[in-house]
Parts: C-alpha cells; structure tokens; sequence
C-alpha cells in the first residue's frame, strides 16, 4: 500500500491517534506552559480547573484544521483496515505505521533538500567504521570546486551541519560515523531508484 508512505496519510493517522487517545491528548495539551526548540515543558502546579476548561475545543480545532474530503476518505477506508480488531492490535498497528508514513515524508524531504556531494560522503562513511572529521573534507572539496559561487559562504561545518541536523552522522569526538537513519535514507535511494548524482 503505496499511499500509506504519503504526506497526507501522516495527517489522518495522527487524526485517528487523536480520536483513540483524546482524552490524554486533551490533558497534555492543557499543561503545556512552554513550547520551543528543545521540545515542550509541563506545567505540573496547574490546576484541574485550567487543564479542563475547554478541552473538547482544543482537540476538535485541532482536527478541524486537518480535515477536508479526501482525508475523510482516507481515514475511512483505513477504519476499515482496523475494525474488528482489538484496541491493543489497533494502537501496535498504528504506531509502526505512523513511524513508517513519518519516515517516508523524513526521507523525501532530506533527498529535497540534499546535496550530491553530502550523499557521496554518507556512502564513503556507510563503508568505513568511523572516520576522522577531515576524511569528508575531499567531498566538500569536490563540490566547492564545482559551485564556487555558493560555497564561498558554505562553510565545511555547515556542510556537515545538514548532515547531522538530519541524524543522517554522529560524533564521537574527532570522528564521524552513519547513523541506522543514513543507512536506512540511502537504502531509501536504492528502493525508490533516486539519483544519487544531484547538484552540490
């Protein structure tokens, strides 16, 4: 089931995660005190009054923002897929499908983004262990040669930076290594039959 890997089905399996889970989906929400980069953080001292002031409102303008004819489609056919099946078999099979639909959208967006010369260096790094920092400099090299203009405010730590901003490398020290997400991304190449020459 192709479709299942698309945008859009991320949106209606969080919309159904949304309905299973409502009611600590609606308390959670209700004790965010601060949202940023690092994530969320939990207001623990506020009252039951606060959290329920309105919490059918919050999660159904959260839905409301989602929702439009096609998804509703999608999202019923895959009723279908689950009915009959217990609440335990429902919440396993949606968590390995929202992980698989997540990952699609992941993969595409960093083939969107990514350069040819970043791609060459992650399968250098998929055939060592780990390598020093420098070892990937030749690729960034290469690339500069070829796009002189961009990369004379392209940095080789920016360079780098996407990839690890990815999770596609890790640091260990003054060594590089491929992470299980660079290894899976470039298997996501191969499945999909993605060119791996693109510019950059």
């Amino acid at each position: 089931m192709e479709w299942l890997i698309a945008p859009v089905t991320i949106v209606v399996i969080v919309t159904i995660f949304m309905v299973i889970f409502r009611t600590p989906i609606i308390r959670m929400i209700g004790r965010i005190k601060k949202l940023g980069k690092g994530g969320f953080e939990l207001d623990t001292e506020q009252s039951k009054n606060e959290i329920q002031q309105s919490p059918t409102k919050t999660a159904d303008d959260l839905i409301k923002g989602i929702d439009n004819q096609l998804i509703r489609e999608i999202e019923n056919e895959f009723k279908q897929h689950l009915d009959g099946m217990p609440d335990s078999e429902k919440i396993k099979a949606l968590s390995r499908l929202f992980a698989a639909s997540l990952w699609g959208y992941m993969a595409t967006n960093t083939y969107r983004l990514i350069f040819g010369s970043q791609i060459a260096a992650l399968e250098f790094l998929n055939s060592h262990h780990k390598v020093p920092r420098d070892s990937l400099r030749p690729f960034y090299a290469a690339a500069a040669n070829q796009h002189p203009d961009f990369y004379q405010t392209y940095s080789y730590d920016q360079w780098l930076g996407f990839l690890e901003s990815q999770v596609l490398i890790l640091h260990d020290a003054d060594l590089i290594g491929v992470t299980v997400r660079g290894q899976e991304f470039l298997q996501h190449l191969v499945r999909d039959k993605l060119s791996k020459v693109k510019a950059g």
